[in-house]
């Protein structure tokens, strides 16, 4: 099954607590690939900080325990762009690959594909959205939450600094701004080894939220809204180490994502 959103002028609603995968993206692929970005894969894995904890993610026909993470530039309708790939896998071995295409200078989102592949090796449905043809203008600097592991390599790096990004939870939703804020500098292990990282701590802003939450206190919206972290290399190419929270919701267990291995470019 295809669905190109835009030109079918359907709706899709995506409903997202923080870190539940936006269901965005694939086509038609419009690019030529050119030589690969600077930027290493990084593979990853997720796990339960509890192994004990009750997990609604079990419950799912696919539950996402790993997934790889790289760079290229690329070519879209005539221009270069970077091309960032998020393949995610189960234990059993479906496949779900993101693919995000954003202007370099600065980062503006351009497209989103997405295609999930079961077990048997068959498509079960893919998808693409242009958010170059929106009537909104979504800002510099947004970003589905699959690409939250990618935010940590544009932050100022610099003690006590902020950098502001926004996170689109579904694209019939104004994106959310949070600020990724320098804790300070951690020697991290993880299964790929020992990194001297920067610690960064995801604030999130709880004055633009919808509706109703905006009556409710703020010991109770710290609750469902809970603070994440995020290790990056201290050093270039500044890659996601490690990130920790509660990832799919205040109601889920607290969850890590753990670099297990970078494959170096050649």
């Amino acid at each position: 099954m295809e669905t190109d959103i835009l030109s079918t002028g359907s709706a899709r609603s995506i409903a997202l607590s923080m870190g539940v995968g936006l269901l965005l993206l694939l086509g038609p692929r419009a690019h030529s690939e050119v030589k690969p970005h600077d930027r290493d894969r990084c593979d990853y894995r997720i796990r339960n900080v509890d192994p004990k904890a009750n997990d609604p993610e079990n419950r799912r026909y696919f539950n996402f325990i790993e997934y790889s993470l790289w760079t290229i530039e690329t070519i879209l309708d005539g221009k270069q762009v970077l091309l960032i790939t998020r393949e995610e896998r189960t234990a059993e071995g479906d496949r779900q690959r993101w693919q995000f295409y954003l202007t370099p200078n600065p980062l503006q989102l351009l497209r989103t594909e997405q295609e999930l592949t079961t077990r048997q090796g068959k498509v079960l449905e893919t998808v693409r959205l242009n958010f170059s043809a929106y009537f909104h203008h979504f800002p510099p600097n947004s970003f589905p939450m699959q690409l939250f592991p990618y935010t940590g390599q544009m932050v100022k790096l610099e003690s006590g600094a902020a950098t502001p990004i926004n996170l689109i939870f579904s694209p019939e939703l104004k994106p959310w701004e949070v600020s990724l804020l320098v804790d300070g500098q951690e020697t991290v292990t993880v299964p790929a080894g020992t990194f001297q990282c920067t610690r960064i701590k995801v604030r999130n802003k709880t004055d633009n939220l919808p509706g109703f939450f905006k009556s409710l206190p703020s010991f109770l919206l710290n609750r469902m809204f809970p603070d994440t972290w995020l290790w990056v290399q201290s050093q270039p190419p500044h890659a996601m180490v490690k990130m920790q929270g509660k990832l799919d919701g205040f109601n889920s267990p607290e969850k890590v994502h753990e670099l297990v291995k970078i494959h170096e470019n050649p």
